[in-house]
């Protein structure tokens, strides 16, 4: 009964982000000079033209990094200073530098929505299709900073929209799983795969489902994506949403004609998930649409007995009354 859950989108990506470009600084845990300790970041990050040309006449490491590998040039691309990067690229910084984690600069400007920066970096010829160490893109960057102009042009720049990381998660599924609707809609219209699945066997749809975007499953539903595929293990969008209480989501599934008999590979399936959580809104709405309360998972377990192995009393009287048919 989804006993293998993958982690919900956003801090999947906020860790990915974390080695993508690990100084995602903790702006309240340590005074900004201890992630900066060499002057010439410092000045990058302020964006201090003068100290900069200052520091490099005076032989400063342009490539000096700081503890977590970043340097002039990706902090002053994360900081959407401009000037700054046009400068360092002009005196010769390495374009592709990366930081412990694989980030480059263009990494940074697109996941902080620095257009501007990044369509400099680009037209100094920056590896649109960089990768970090886990193999996550610049585009998939972009998306998770929910920066629809930034997807948009890298995009209109070549960026494959089919791009998968290790793990298998596209632009698509990011932004299904993260709510990002207009990028959803964007990525829809410029081909994205609806129906690509990441490692663990989920779609776009499956992501978005267990994440509660309701306006995105709305959208890929309405793009043709398949309502009840499923990932490894054989949960499907409409199990996943009644496993965490997604309300909205299991109400739209159920509207468009979600199988709520399927059983995953230990027997399981949206009833019981739901009732042995205690959503009794999604119950309540599974059992209107006919859902079979006598259906038995592997180990000979019915909803009705989930639901009193969790505590859930008032689950418990709502299975054991008759209910209206939807």
């Amino acid at each position: 009964m989804v006993r293998l859950l993958v982690p919900p989108l956003a801090p999947l990506i906020a860790s990915v982000l974390l080695s993508v470009c690990v100084a995602v600084h903790a702006q309240n845990t340590a005074p900004a000079a201890a992630s900066l300790p060499a002057p010439l970041l410092k000045a990058a990050k302020q964006g201090d033209i003068n100290q900069i040309e200052k520091l490099i006449a005076q032989g400063a490491n342009i490539e000096a990094r700081d503890s977590e590998g970043e340097t002039a040039l990706t902090t002053a691309a994360e900081a959407g200073q401009d000037k700054v990067v046009k400068l360092l690229l002009d005196k010769g910084a390495s374009i592709e530098a990366r930081n412990e984690g694989g980030g480059t600069a263009l990494t940074w400007a697109v996941f902080r929505g620095r257009r501007k920066v990044v369509e400099l970096l680009l037209d100094k010829g920056a590896d649109i299709e960089a990768r970090d160490s886990e193999g996550f893109n610049v585009l998939t960057a972009a998306v998770h900073g929910g920066h629809f102009e930034v997807v948009s042009l890298l995009l209109d720049k070549g960026a494959n929209i089919h791009s998968k990381s290790d793990n298998g998660l596209t632009a698509l599924m990011a932004a299904s799983g993260d709510g990002h609707d207009k990028i959803v809609d964007l990525l829809l219209d410029k081909g994205a795969s609806i129906e690509a699945q990441d490692s663990s066997g989920q779609t776009a749809l499956i992501w978005a489902a267990y994440s509660g975007r309701a306006r995105a499953v709305e959208l890929l539903l309405d793009k043709g994506a398949g309502i009840d595929v499923s990932r490894n293990g054989g949960d499907t969008a409409l199990m996943l949403a009644a496993f965490k209480g997604r309300d909205d989501v299991v109400r739209l599934l159920l509207d468009r004609g979600a199988n709520i008999e399927v059983q995953d590979s230990e027997g399981f399936n949206a009833l019981m998930s739901a009732a042995f959580r205690g959503h009794d809104e999604i119950v309540e709405m599974l059992l209107q649409s006919g859902a079979n309360i006598h259906t038995r998972s592997n180990n000979g377990s019915t909803a009705l007995k989930l639901a009193g192995e969790g505590g859930r009393d008032k689950t418990i009287k709502l299975l054991s009354t008759p209910q209206p048919k939807r």
